[in-house]
């Protein structure tokens, strides 16, 4: 028996249902990538602002110590390491600026860097990571995301050897990949994407649309695959 007031009862049918699952399936596929943009556009402006806190942390050493800016330190048992400017040899961290000129552990590491791969806070097997920065030889060898160009003990880099300081390289969120090849800068912000410090202290966005960089991969970054990526990104950075 109905009476006059009811209201018959409606429910979603099956195609319906399936419509507004659908709708809702397209809406998840095109927010993602847009919000993972987002995040990512976070991650590189704080990498830059990493890279700068580094710069600084390494000018103000440099007023500390005659202009003489961070040099490499070997441990006791090796000999004297580190890069002139003729950007040779290797690349080196940014230990002895940690903790006296930068108190912050975290700027030294790259947020795209993903854990557990080089060159990340945590990297796992393949370094020590935030664990040991700035421990014994942690200052010198301790994977950071971070590398600069530095002197030497034995032959100092002065702020006043640099010749055109805003053109001339001086730090980078490392380039070269894990062995796996997936995990290297611009691999882990995307689309060819580096920050590049200069020796004036300016951070510049770079972005390799060759793959270039990515190429001259690994072996600890010796030898010319320092002088070649630095050169590069020099002669292509006002392109």
């Amino acid at each position: 028996m109905r009476f006059a007031n009811d209201k018959p009862l409606t429910a979603f049918t099956l195609i319906e249902l399936l419509v507004v699952i659908a709708i809702f399936t397209l809406l998840t596929v095109i927010m993602i990538p847009a919000i993972s943009h987002c995040i990512e556009a976070g991650r590189r402006s704080n990498c830059r602002s990493n890279l700068r806190q580094c710069g600084l942390g390494a000018q103000l050493y440099a007023d500390d110590h005659n202009g003489i800016l961070p040099p490499a330190v070997a441990p006791a048992n090796t000999t004297d390491v580190g890069m002139n400017i003729e950007h040779s040899n290797m690349i080196e961290k940014w230990g002895l600026i940690y903790p006296q000129y930068t108190q912050d552990l975290d700027v030294f590491w790259c947020p795209s860097r993903r854990n557990g791969t080089r060159f990340s806070s945590v990297p796992g097997s393949l370094g020590n990571g935030k664990k040991e920065f700035g421990v014994n030889i942690g200052a010198i060898y301790c994977e950071s995301s971070y590398g600069h160009v530095s002197g030497r003990k034995t032959l100092p880099l002065r702020q006043r050897d640099i010749r055109e300081p805003s053109k001339k390289v001086w730090g980078l969120d490392i380039f070269w990949a894990d062995s796996d090849g997936k995990h290297g800068a611009s691999v882990c912000h995307g689309n060819g994407y580096y920050n590049v410090l200069y020796f004036d202290a300016h951070v510049s966005v770079f972005v390799d649309t060759t793959g270039y960089l990515e190429t001259i991969n690994a072996g600890g970054g010796r030898g010319a695959l320092i002088p070649g990526g630095y050169t590069y990104i020099e002669e292509h950075d006002n392109e």
